[in-house]
């Protein structure tokens, strides 16, 4: 489930379910990036690719002199289809990758929940936190998942504010359009670019980034007159 699935779910309002799974997976390139540099990896979506394959959207923290040796790394995994990752500060990295065995990934966007975030903890396990709008949708990933033999710890459950989640999830769509240099002039990167980047229509970004600078128009002259 994609971002449009994220709008469609705000326009709801109200309060809806969160849940927070804690999944063992196998061996694979963010496992590896994970043991080896020490890196942190956040997902922040998972999009269908190509059949059975997934793209996610990530964010990678690490030391900066593993930076580009990580680029590298990931290019080169027999596991990875395409990668499209820039460094955007000092140990940080951002973009898309995608593979096509990945069934944790691939459950997850076939469900009926929106994945809020991704990231891999100390233990190697990915930790996963979820947006639904009932219990049967995260019953139905357990089951999803532990039959392809996952072990799912389920560590929370509990209600919550999706206006709230969701205008984070906004903040995130308007840092990487910035580090990517879409307010740049001459632009960087063009609308059409990061909009097959984030998998959604150019009319449905363009308008979510219309609302991110209002958003952070209000706030600054908020703070401003105050």
């Amino acid at each position: 489930m994609g971002i449009n699935t994220a709008i469609g779910l705000s326009l709801m309002g109200g309060s809806m379910l969160e849940a927070i799974l804690a999944i063992d997976t196998p061996v694979e390139w963010k496992q590896e990036l994970t043991s080896k540099y020490h890196a942190k990896i956040n997902i922040l979506d998972c999009l269908p690719y190509e059949g059975d394959g997934n793209k996610a959207l990530v964010e990678i923290e690490v030391d900066p002199q593993y930076a580009e040796m990580i680029l590298e790394d990931v290019k080169k995994n027999p596991e990875v289809d395409l990668v499209d990752l820039t460094i955007v500060d000092k140990g940080r990295i951002k973009g898309a990758v995608a593979t096509q065995d990945c069934v944790a990934c691939c459950t997850m966007v076939g469900s009926e929940a929106f994945l809020l975030e991704s990231h891999m903890n100390k233990d190697g396990k990915t930790v996963w936190r979820l947006l639904s709008t009932d219990k049967e949708a995260i019953r139905q990933i357990i089951a999803d998942l532990e039959g392809h033999l996952y072990h799912v710890e389920l560590m929370k459950l509990t209600s919550v504010d999706v206006e709230e989640l969701m205008t984070s999830r906004q903040e995130d769509i308007l840092q990487i359009a910035f580090e990517r240099g879409y307010f740049d002039y001459p632009k960087k990167i063009s609308l059409r670019d990061l909009a097959a980047m984030f998998d959604i229509s150019i009319s449905t970004l363009s308008e979510m980034l219309r609302k991110g600078q209002r958003k952070l128009m209000e706030e600054y002259f908020d703070e401003d007159g105050s």
